[in-house]
């Protein structure tokens, strides 16, 4: 019981509160560059989706040119 009487307890719990805090920190900053790097690589997938349906409604176009070509 004299050594827990001995501890200031302030000291105990601004430290946690800090190391608390500084983990919550680092948490909120590894978010951060997560979610940064998903959305450059959901913008470059999206720009391949986009080239991808451009090129599907050309192949598309030239088939219907060919069917109306094999009807007439």
């Amino acid at each position: 019981m004299i050594f827990l009487s001995s501890i200031n307890w302030i000291t105990v719990f601004v430290t946690i509160a800090v190391v608390f805090i500084a983990y919550n920190t680092f948490q909120i900053i590894r978010y951060t560059i997560i979610k940064k790097k998903s959305e450059e690589a959901m913008k470059i997938l999206d720009a391949k989706i986009t080239d991808i349906n451009k090129e599907l409604e050309d192949a598309k176009k030239a088939l219907k040119d060919k069917i109306e070509n094999l009807k007439k």
